[in-house]
């Protein structure tokens, strides 16, 4: 069977190894009898929350490069030229508007 790993360890601490095809052991490589609907049900909240932040991993794509964002804040503040910095801005209002909080 194939397990959500992450999902395995939370519920059975005491996994060590994933072999999908043999089990799942120990440390001492005892096999670990595994509660499927524990694993469930993590896996689902796992998925619920990887779900909720979506958003975030889509923003930090679309978002301008941070050496863009450093220039146009160093034009803005240390040479007096806003533009860049106005431009990023809206950049970053526009990604928040296509990728919004839930």
């Amino acid at each position: 069977m194939a397990y959500n790993h992450e999902a395995v360890r939370t519920v059975h601490p005491n996994v060590v190894v994933i072999d999908g095809g043999a089990g799942c052991f120990d440390i001492d490589g005892n096999l670990v009898t595994i509660d499927e609907a524990l694993v469930a049900d993590e896996t689902a909240r796992l998925d619920a929350i990887d779900q909720s932040t979506q958003y975030q991993r889509d923003r930090e794509e679309a978002y301008p490069p941070l050496e863009d964002v450093v220039v146009a804040l160093w034009e803005s503040v240390i040479e007096d030229r806003a533009a860049d910095a106005i431009a990023i801005e809206a950049l970053r209002q526009a990604v928040k508007a296509q990728y919004p909080k839930p």
